[in-house]
């Protein structure tokens, strides 16, 4: 394969990403359980939001949790 020809994306790389996922889902997203998500949630390290009767979480709220601290981006040069 050449520099020029590029493999396709990925369906994953396709789909855009939710806004918003069950607390059920969240909790399978970030692999941890129902008991802990909701300490997360209560302790305001991950944003909700109710639609209804429903409560969502925000999205990149877990992708913040589960990012590296910027330092630890910095130092792992």
């Amino acid at each position: 394969m050449s520099i020029h020809e590029s493999e396709p994306p990925s369906d994953a790389e396709l789909r855009p990403k939710p806004l918003a996922v069950s607390v059920r889902k969240a909790c399978e997203i970030i692999g941890v359980g129902n008991t802990t998500m909701w300490g997360l949630i209560k302790s305001g390290r991950v944003k909700t939001t109710s639609i209804g009767r429903r409560r969502l979480v925000i999205y990149s709220t877990l992708e913040a949790l589960v990012a590296p601290p910027v330092d630890a981006a910095k130092n792992a040069r």
